[in-house]
């Protein structure tokens, strides 16, 4: 077999093999699947003065919209476990490429990134916490994004810059664009 084919062959490999584990890293994130958003391990000094390992994961449970943080000893004994309903806490990769995937697959914001000059980055992952009885209130997993296109640098000496082309909104919760034209200033965490 000609060494050309043989390369062409391991790239194809490669290809699938690659779109198969975005694939299903993008189908982790439903809204039935507990995810973890984080996990750490510290040195603490206990009440009698020795100092010990303990080791704290947050997750989210997206059935019953709370953000679980529970913590363990070195031996994996559960010393303390809190639930809250809101977490100002930034996607997990998982959820990150989720939301992404979201974004550039929602017919309405796809057609807008086509219709773009320049290239288009999605950026961003901010939650996005509302007060109760909005969709973004107590036990959602909201995130901001902005979709930009980035202009270049042009010959009269002009830097390359960035232009807003949207502010969206996606709901990890209910694993969905939920705004495709979010104002910050209007409806934001501080608004």
């Amino acid at each position: 077999m000609p060494t050309t084919t043989v390369y062409s062959l391991a790239l194809c490999v490669l290809l699938v093999a690659s779109a198969s584990a975005s694939a299903q890293e993008t189908a982790r994130v439903d809204a039935r699947t507990q995810r973890v958003l984080g996990s750490q391990t510290a040195q603490v000094k206990t009440a009698d003065g020795r100092v010990e390992s303990r080791r704290s994961t947050l997750v989210y449970d997206p059935i019953a919209g709370e953000y679980v943080t529970t913590t363990y000893d070195a031996s994996g004994r559960q010393l303390d476990r809190t639930v809250t309903q809101t977490r100002m806490i930034g996607p997990s990769p998982a959820e990150a490429t989720r939301a992404e995937h979201l974004i550039r697959t929602d017919p309405e914001l796809a057609a807008v990134i086509a219709s773009a000059e320049h290239p288009v980055t999605v950026s961003g992952g901010f939650p996005l916490v509302r007060e109760v009885g909005h969709t973004c209130g107590p036990g959602s997993r909201c995130l901001m994004y902005d979709i930009f296109e980035v202009i270049p640098a042009s010959s009269k000496g002009e830097r390359a810059r960035a232009r807003r082309i949207r502010f969206v909104v996606v709901d990890l919760r209910a694993i969905e664009v939920f705004s495709r034209d979010f104002d910050p200033a209007v409806e934001g965490n501080f608004a």
